[in-house]
Order: C-alpha cells, then sequence, then structure tokens
C-alpha cells in the first residue's frame, strides 16, 4: 500500500493532517482511496486492518509505505 499525508502548518510549525491518501495495487488493478479530515488517520488504520485478513479470515502480510518530502 502506497500512502501519502497531506496537512496544514500553523504559525508554529506543528503541522496537522486533512488528507491521506493510499493505494492498493493488485495484479488486475489500483485501488485507490482517500480519507479526509484531522482524523484521517484512524478510518486509514481501520481500513489497513480490513486488508490484513484474506476472504477465508486467513492473516495475510501487508506493507505502507510512505511518500516523504
Amino acid at each position: 500500500v502506497y500512502c501519502d499525508y497531506e496537512a496544514t502548518m500553523d504559525e508554529d510549525g506543528v503541522q496537522s493532517p486533512i488528507l491521506l491518501c493510499a493505494r492498493l495495487e493488485s495484479d488486475e488493478e489500483d485501488h485507490p482511496e482517500s480519507f479526509y479530515g484531522s482524523d484521517c488517520t484512524e478510518p486509514f488504520f481501520e481500513w489497513l486492518e480490513s486488508l490484513a485478513a484474506d476472504q477465508d479470515g486467513d492473516d495475510r502480510s501487508v506493507i505502507a509505505v510512505f511518500y516523504k518530502d
């Protein structure tokens, strides 16, 4: 899963997330997902957790790679 945050920065240099974009690549197609708002991390982690089980409920590995600029 390839991921990237977008954030705003206040006058003190503190960054606050506003968007988290993720793309799940598979052999068949890409699956883009977007999570919005200051709490975008929580639904992203829920989505990521849903990927960690296959259709039979067995665990599978998921690797998230974040872009850093």
